[in-house]
């Protein structure tokens, strides 16, 4: 059974939070090694760097009990 986790929607895909990044250059780093291994992935930016989010196909949204 799997477990809540924050994640984003993006284009009807669910994106989950992986890292926060304070810089660009970081952040390029981390979505290439994650994109080498084949993931899709999404950088947003916020006030103090960026945070990177990966592509869970089969992502539901979760519901409370």
């Amino acid at each position: 059974m799997s477990h809540p986790v924050g994640a984003i929607a993006y284009e009807g895909q669910y994106y989950a939070y992986v890292k926060f990044f304070p810089t660009v250059e970081a952040a390029q780093r981390g979505a290439d090694r994650l994109i080498e291994k084949g993931n899709a992935v999404i950088l947003t930016r916020i006030p103090k760097g960026l945070v990177l989010w990966v592509h869970e196909p089969e992502a539901k949204l979760a519901r409370k009990p």
